[in-house]
């Protein structure tokens, strides 16, 4: 079955992707966030946070409690049955609880949000974006700290937390889900960042990342023509890859166009000279394959090439064949 451009595409997206995530960082250091040259530093709040919300459900009361840790995974128990704590490596967990009449707490529900699970090739992977530039000293006054790796259900889940920059320092308020996942909002002073100075040469240099970006689009390219070689044409080995015919004639054309220059740079580009043919053969008129004579043409001026053909025409009769 031909591949439409549309699968194309979905698989240029899907190669994309997997060539971003490839070079996320998956660790989180809480006291050295580092952002479009600003500095945060939040270790002061690798802590566990609670936070509760009831809802009336006559004759009961629906209790939801969110156990947060935004720096590090939350600790895990192992005392307590599996099954009512989240995984080890959860960093957001939700307890949905029901208090009866009784005065009896049930615990009915346990939903991961976000975590580092690599057995089930689940990861936390923080990703921080800054808000808007709002500040007198020009810092931003918020950003966004995305926790993934949650899960539920079959449904993946991710907790979104919006620090504040804030003189008086609060603790965190969730305001709920949306789209899978669960919002929150916390004022601190830790939220305030700090502008530095540009990378040194241990950051990324520009020409690293044009490497990086090569690297992707040839990746990209190169995926992709092959697929569609091989579902459009039914292609295989080296008729796989895409425009072969032009990067096997590569190689010549480099060599030509250094010939090209190193020549023009060694005549040191005089006027009045051009490269007149390569090599010449020319056979006797006598129909024997033997004698013919190999002559090598150099550069040559336009009058000495002139009085160069004219002496082989008068000396040769074979030349003066070729010329009539």
């Amino acid at each position: 079955m031909a591949m439409s451009k549309r699968h194309i595409w979905v698989l240029a997206i899907i190669v994309l992707s997997i060539l971003g995530n490839s070079i996320q960082v998956r660790g989180f250091n809480c006291s050295e966030v580092i952002v479009d040259n600003f500095k945060f530093d939040l270790h002061l709040l690798d802590n566990e946070y609670i936070v509760n919300s009831t809802h009336r459900a006559d004759p009961s009361e629906k209790i939801k409690e969110f156990h947060i840790s935004p720096c590090s995974p939350l600790k895990y128990n192992d005392t307590i049955d599996s099954r009512a704590q989240c995984p080890n490596g959860t960093y957001v967990c939700e307890y949905v609880k029901y208090k009866l009449y009784t005065n009896e707490t049930v615990l009915v529900k346990v939903k991961p949000i976000a975590g580092e699970y690599p057995d089930d090739n689940r990861f936390v992977n923080p990703l921080v974006t800054l808000g808007p530039m709002t500040n007198n000293d020009g810092s931003p006054s918020s950003f966004d700290l995305t926790l993934h790796g949650g899960k539920s259900n079959d449904d993946d889940y991710k907790t979104n937390i919006t620090f504040y920059c804030d003189e008086e320092h609060g603790g965190p308020i969730v305001k709920g889900f949306e789209h899978h996942t669960l919002q929150i909002d916390w004022r601190s002073v830790h939220a305030c960042g700090t502008r530095i100075s540009q990378p040194d040469s241990g950051g990324r240099s520009w020409f690293s990342k044009f490497l990086i970006f090569v690297f992707a689009v040839g990746s990209v390219y190169l995926f992709v023509g092959i697929a569609y070689n091989r579902h459009v044409y039914n292609a295989q080995g080296w008729d796989l890859i895409p425009h072969r015919d032009f990067w096997r004639e590569v190689p010549y054309i480099a060599k030509e166009f250094m010939g090209y220059v190193f020549n023009s740079l060694r005549k040191g580009g005089r006027p009045g000279y051009h490269h007149v043919g390569s090599t010449y053969l020319i056979k006797e008129e006598t129909g024997t394959v033997s004698s013919i004579t190999h002559i090598r043409m150099r550069e040559l001026s336009e009058t000495e090439t002139g009085d160069k053909i004219g002496a082989l025409t008068r000396d040769s009769p074979s030349m003066r064949h070729l010329c009539k």
